[in-house]
């Protein structure tokens, strides 16, 4: 039987065919047989060597012991009484015994479901669980998803569990956190579709606009070369048909550069 740590429990025993039991000597150990556990002794209970973790925390129940039935009530049921209990019953001429399990169970937290943007990955962790617990992941449809990876570790007498899962933008994942009775909790997170940081942000915006400045720029100096370009060609187309007169070439020449300082410190040139 299994009942959750810190509740009572009560351990039945019987007598098969039915007969009176009150006159029968009924022990209960574990696993030695002294000192016990608890002990009921031809109408008396005995309790000169009970074992000390049960010093005022047993009940020896007798509603039906004339018809063979007994039982055993353990209150507030720690970790220390899990595990097998023997019922023995004996008298002058019948003797018995049976095999009880008292097994415990601790149901932990919810299970906390993080993730970030700035990471892959999902993480799952509950605390708090008793037996050892296990983790399941699935979609919105009910398949199940695979772990990366999942530890298990103890907490005292109880256990804690981290499952993480690749991280998937849009889906609605549900973390399960089952132990061996079949116990289990589970919590659900709908994982957004994530949406660029800042800096990337930022940084796609710098990167998109540098060539527009270059661009700009080459296309300035475009406009300005071309506004020198008709005086030079002149000069120089001027020169060789005033072949018998070259008193006009230098005059040109030096009228060319000259027109071309004014032309770029009007235009605002440095």
């Amino acid at each position: 039987m299994s009942v959750p740590i810190g509740s009572d429990a009560t351990l039945h025993c019987y007598l098969v065919p039915e007969m009176n039991a009150e006159n029968m000597e009924i022990n209960w150990f574990k696993p030695s047989y002294i000192p016990y556990v608890h002990m009921y002794n031809r109408g008396e209970e005995d309790k000169s060597k009970q074992m000390e973790q049960f010093v005022n925390r047993t009940e020896f129940l007798k509603q039906n012991i004339t018809r063979g039935g007994v039982a055993l009530l353990i209150r507030n049921v720690t970790f220390k009484d899990l595990g097998k209990y023997y019922c023995y019953f004996e008298s002058d001429y019948h003797h018995g015994r049976t095999i009880i399990q008292l097994n415990g169970t601790a149901i932990g937290t919810a299970p906390n479901i993080l993730y970030s943007e700035q990471n892959d990955f999902v993480v799952c962790n509950s605390s708090g669980w008793f037996p050892r617990p296990h983790v399941t992941w699935t979609d919105s449809a009910g398949n199940l998803l695979n772990a990366s990876w999942t530890e298990v570790l103890r907490e005292g007498d109880l256990f804690g569990v981290t499952s993480v899962i690749p991280l998937i933008p849009g889906s609605n994942i549900t973390c399960t956190v089952t132990n061996d009775i079949t116990e289990s909790r589970q919590s659900s997170a709908l994982i957004p579709e994530m949406k660029p940081s800042p800096e990337t942000g930022n940084s796609c915006y710098y990167f998109s606009i540098i060539p527009c400045v270059l661009f700009m720029c080459l296309l300035f100096l475009w406009f300005q070369m071309k506004k020198f370009m008709p005086t030079a060609l002149f000069c120089l187309q001027r020169s060789p048909s005033n072949s018998h007169s070259t008193a006009n070439y230098p005059t040109c020449h030096k009228k060319s550069i000259s027109s071309t300082l004014k032309a770029a410190a009007s235009s605002g040139i440095q």
